[in-house]
């Protein structure tokens, strides 16, 4: 057994790993071990991704984080998105030195009247019973060569949309639960998941220690703004923030935080 935590890196929804692999080269060099879950039904086939549902994905790192405990004695989880929601339910179920979400939805998005996903999230109760999959058009390539992405794209699935928000669902209700310190990094401009939700999980924890962080992403208009990891602008300083909030949880000397820090940057 060791005396450094496993970090515990979770994708988010249709995802894959990749969104997460920046943070692990910087913890790596703290002498932290990594591991990059992959969530059933991700980075598969698509007929994989209709047959899984947040209880399935639930169940898979909860399964990497009982595996991490008994091989290093600690386990800090850290996750994107949904992958953000998983690590809140892993530190509510048990008692994780840490845990780090990242542009993590404390509630379903709400859009206007006029949008289209709108009416779809209003239709969902019926829809996944009758549509399991609707097409939507491709992201603009210049949105990927700023936020790069891999995972499924084509389409939404209104069975595992459905699925998703009551995972959150369940994690908002259960929030109190955290006591576990606890790092929370948002984009101010999110498009996906508003910044305001970071402020909720805040204020709804029980942690002794909850630090923010928001970035603010000034040089396109073209993404999302949501996907931190890998944006452009912002991969390296969130890297470099939860490299330093990992430090100080484990008493790693400053300068040794530091200069992986810097290698991010």
């Amino acid at each position: 057994m060791t005396t450094k935590p496993l970090c515990l890196l979770i994708h988010g929804y249709q995802g894959t790993s990749f969104e997460m692999e920046p943070l692990a080269g910087p913890l790596m060099e703290l002498g932290v071990p990594v591991r990059l879950v992959t969530l059933p039904g991700h980075d598969s086939r698509l007929e994989d991704f209709r047959r899984s549902f947040y209880p399935d994905w639930l169940a898979r790192v909860d399964e990497e984080y009982r595996c991490g405990l008994d091989e290093y004695g600690a386990v800090i989880p850290m996750g994107f998105s949904l992958g953000g929601v998983l690590a809140l339910a892993l530190a509510e179920r048990h008692s994780p030195m840490a845990a780090v979400g990242i542009a993590t939805p404390a509630s379903r998005p709400r859009f206007r009247m006029s949008s289209r996903y709108f009416w779809l999230q209003a239709a969902l109760p019926l829809l996944r019973f009758f549509i399991k999959e609707l097409r939507q058009p491709p992201p603009k390539p210049e949105s990927r060569a700023i936020a790069p992405w891999r995972g499924y794209e084509a389409a939404l699935n209104p069975p595992q949309i459905r699925s998703l928000f009551k995972g959150i669902d369940q994690v908002r209700r259960n929030l109190p639960a955290v006591k576990a310190p606890l790092l929370l990094i948002h984009d101010l401009g999110d498009k996906g998941v508003a910044a305001e939700n970071a402020l909720r999980i805040a204020r709804s924890v029980s942690s002794g220690r909850v630090e923010l962080e928001f970035t603010r992403i000034h040089g396109e208009t073209v993404t999302s703004r949501h996907t931190i990891t890998t944006h452009r602008e912002t991969r390296a300083l969130v890297a470099a923030r939860v490299g330093r909030f990992v430090a100080d949880i484990c008493s790693i000397p400053y300068h040794q935080a530091a200069r992986a820090g810097q290698r991010a940057l």
